[in-house]
């Protein structure tokens, strides 16, 4: 078991952070939370863990365990901004120019079922 600190997100909005200088990506976490993470995997590059002990409270009882949704253990507004933030270094690192991504509030954020994926190949965006 070790401690963690989240430091920023993965392209697949789990948390990044650090174990002596070794990435380790931890899912259903966000930037500022500091955990307890059992490592499950370990690659020469890189680590995968799971949270062990208390979560941050979330509205939903389902969602540690549930694929449906990610980012539901923060503020809605928190979310929209972190998957922004998401998709802008998505399009930086894919040299996908984007001066102004708008983005719309859902009337209604909770309760509802509406995912894309979207996947980058050869530089073109493509519906997935």
């Amino acid at each position: 078991m070790v401690k963690v600190k989240i430091d920023r997100l993965s392209d697949q909005l789990e948390g990044i952070g650090y174990v002596d200088g070794k990435i380790i990506f931890v899912p259903k976490t966000i930037p500022g939370d500091t955990v307890d993470v059992k490592v499950i995997e370990e690659k020469s590059k890189y680590l995968r863990g799971k949270v062990s002990g208390k979560l941050t409270q979330t509205d939903c009882p389902f969602f540690y365990n549930c694929g449906g949704c990610s980012l539901r253990n923060t503020t809605y507004d928190n979310s929209v901004l972190l998957k922004k933030n998401n998709l802008e270094s998505l399009l930086k690192k894919n040299n996908i120019m984007s001066s102004n991504i708008n983005v719309f509030d859902n009337k209604i954020p909770f309760n509802y079922r509406n995912k894309i994926s979207l996947k980058i190949v050869n530089g073109k965006i493509a519906f997935f």
